[in-house]
């Protein structure tokens, strides 16, 4: 304000008085330097969202006179409230018990004017409860990691009824190691020659974890019907030969394939089992071998058409490649002949 006026030559000394009340606050004024105060900073702290009226003052000196003062409040409050961060994000573990705390929003400085907090968009279905007061996020319900990974709320801080600010805030659910890996069947069958190459792999077993990193990653071993380590899984899940088979020596195999995470320490990993069935086809890879007597001795008066000996061989392969059939060189002049099937051998003279 300038003290100079239309009645300056009249007067030497003037005085100014504010003659507004706000609130319960006492106005203030305050000497001849023309200089206006308040105890408060009002603007600052107790006129919040609200409009200051017109300040009136009066001044005494030779002739009183009085005027009007407009003064422009800057709600300083205002244009400065904002939350503390830009964008906030929580790391939730999909075990969290509902009803813990998991997160919190706040403004940037303290407020000394009440302001409430509400979510103005939400993709969690009220999984997050947020208190409108502390800014505080409640887990209402159980999570999992498997159904939905992260969820995305907007949270908005309101004076009034007049909203002043709003953020992004981002749960990003941890997985925990609480699923068993999945074998896609109980049991599985293969088929081998007995001739196969060592390293040949020969089954794909599908198995899965639904959990995530290590509570996902699985390990396959043959540990049951595998004593002599004649089959091995490789790192693809493939099962395949680590020795020569022999079906003579065994025509099939009974697994057990153990599926294991990748947990630390092993005590946490969970696991699942499977059968394989591995049964060993035949090659013909064996030769008869006669059993029975390989000489006799034959009275003159031997009667003609008569059987005058059996033979037996045994082949050790399977099927038709075990099959034996008996036949005579011709050495004998004609004087036996032999039954193919049975081995029986006749005297016959042609």
């Amino acid at each position: 304000m300038d003290p100079v006026g239309p009645w300056r030559k009249n007067t030497s000394l003037v005085f100014y008085f504010l003659l507004f009340n706000l609130s319960s606050c006492e106005d203030v004024s305050s000497g001849n330097t023309g200089n206006v105060s308040s105890r408060r900073q009002f603007a600052d702290i107790a006129l919040g969202q609200q409009t200051l009226p017109s300040w009136y003052y009066t001044s005494i000196d030779a002739v009183p006179k009085h005027g009007a003062v407009s003064l422009q409040s800057h709600n300083r409050w205002r244009s400065q409230m904002a939350f503390s961060k830009t964008v906030y994000s929580f790391e939730v573990q999909e075990d969290t018990q509902p009803g813990t705390v998991v997160g919190k929003v706040e403004i940037a400085f303290e407020s000394l004017t009440p302001i409430t907090y509400s979510v103005q968009e939400d993709d969690g279905e009220n999984l997050f409860l947020l208190s409108p007061l502390s800014g505080e996020f409640l887990l209402s319900r159980s999570l999992d990691f498997e159904a939905q990974r992260f969820y995305i709320l907007t949270v908005a801080v309101q004076q009034g009824d007049s909203q002043v600010s709003s953020v992004r805030v981002y749960f990003n659910v941890l997985d925990v190691n609480d699923n068993p890996p999945v074998f896609s069947q109980e049991a599985f069958y293969a088929y081998l020659s007995e001739d196969a190459q060592v390293g040949t792999c020969f089954l794909s077993v599908n198995v899965s974890d639904k959990d995530d990193g290590d509570n996902g990653d699985l390990k396959l071993k043959a540990d049951g019907g595998n004593e002599d380590s004649v089959f091995f899984v490789d790192q693809a899940g493939c099962l395949c030969l680590n020795k020569e088979l022999d079906r003579e020596r065994q025509s099939s195999y009974n697994l057990t394939l153990t599926a294991n995470d990748c947990v630390q320490p092993a005590s946490l990993q969970l696991s699942s089992t499977a059968h394989v069935i591995v049964v060993v086809h035949d090659v013909n890879d064996n030769a008869p071998v006669f059993v029975s007597a390989k000489c006799v001795s034959l009275p003159e008066d031997t009667a003609l058409h008569s059987v005058v000996m059996t033979v037996q061989a045994e082949d050790d392969d399977a099927g038709s490649n075990g099959e034996v059939l008996y036949y005579l060189k011709d050495t004998s002049g004609g004087i036996f002949r032999i039954e193919e099937t049975s081995g029986e051998i006749y005297l016959s003279i042609n």
